[in-house]
């Protein structure tokens, strides 16, 4: 009877043993329960789930502490839906890390509002994918300032599609790297239109692919400077159409180096009207001259 009964005693304390240690172990908090304000310390910010994240309302997303921002992982910043990257401040923009922007799909890129865009760090553009600028329409990209569009890496310009480049402003066209603007297309060349071409430093223009010089229009063709013109490879000038040569004018042709005379194809000099000839006569020597 001992020996039952001491039995049972081990049993129900074996039971209430673990009763107790079932009780003591806390269940996961629901996603309701989690109340999200700036006192929410860096350890339960980073202890929430992605389901959880995805399941805070706009109101708490931008209620979280800006200080906070940086610590959240790639994880949990690509949970966001794109109302709560909408609801974002543009103090929590300014505070994302390059690691965490890049994460974003183009449907959460395209929900980036303008003032959250600007608000990025010039290193976070630089971290933006393809297919994110890609994303971005040309309202976005108006918003951007002048130093995020030269930060932008090369081959993110060589994607802007020609209603993005029209929407650029005369300054953001100007901010361009040389190496950015050898990466744009004939396409998105004649998007710049006549005000884009004219603001373009001569390190830019010395830039232009030779199939992008070709695709100019006459109307961009009479915009270049002086400068411009006199800054252009002699292998852009080779590349230069018939009516291109009929647009220069005296000035432009007047402004040609000697190389860049010596590139021009008997063609090119056929098209070069009256004046113009007369603009090169007294300084330049012309290879393709009659009688030589």
């Amino acid at each position: 009877m001992f020996g039952f009964s001491s039995a049972l005693s081990a049993i129900r304390f074996i039971i209430e043993s673990l009763g107790l240690a079932i009780a003591a172990a806390p269940e996961a908090p629901a996603v309701d329960s989690v109340t999200v304000d700036e006192t929410l310390t860096s350890t339960q910010l980073k202890a929430l789930t992605t389901a959880q994240i995805a399941a805070l309302t706009p109101d708490q997303v931008a209620a979280l502490a800006t200080d906070l921002i940086p610590l959240l992982s790639t994880a949990q910043i690509a949970a966001f839906t794109a109302e709560q990257i909408v609801a974002m401040t543009a103090e929590q923009f300014a505070a994302l890390q390059t690691n965490q922007v890049g994460v974003w799909n183009t449907d959460q890129t395209a929900a980036i509002e303008l003032a959250d865009l600007a608000a990025l760090t010039t290193a976070a553009i630089a971290a933006l994918g393809t297919s994110q600028v890609a994303a971005l329409n040309a309202e976005q990209l108006g918003a951007l300032s002048s130093q995020q569009i030269a930060a932008m890496e090369t081959r993110d310009v060589a994607v802007l599609d020609t209603a993005a480049i029209t929407a650029l402003r005369s300054d953001q066209i100007q901010a361009l790297t040389s190496a950015q603007i050898g990466a744009i297309g004939t396409a998105g060349v004649i998007a710049m239109g006549t005000q884009g071409i004219a603001v373009l430093n001569t390190a830019a223009v010395a830039a232009l692919r030779s199939d992008a010089i070709a695709s100019l229009t006459t109307d961009q063709i009479a915009t270049l400077g002086t400068g411009q013109v006199a800054a252009l490879k002699t292998g852009q000038i080779s590349a230069l159409q018939s009516d291109q040569i009929v647009a220069l004018t005296s000035q432009q042709v007047a402004s040609l180096q000697t190389q860049q005379i010596g590139a021009l194809n008997t063609s090119q000099a056929a098209a070069l009207e009256t004046a113009d000839i007369a603009a090169l006569s007294t300084r330049a020597s012309m290879p393709w001259a009659p009688g030589r």
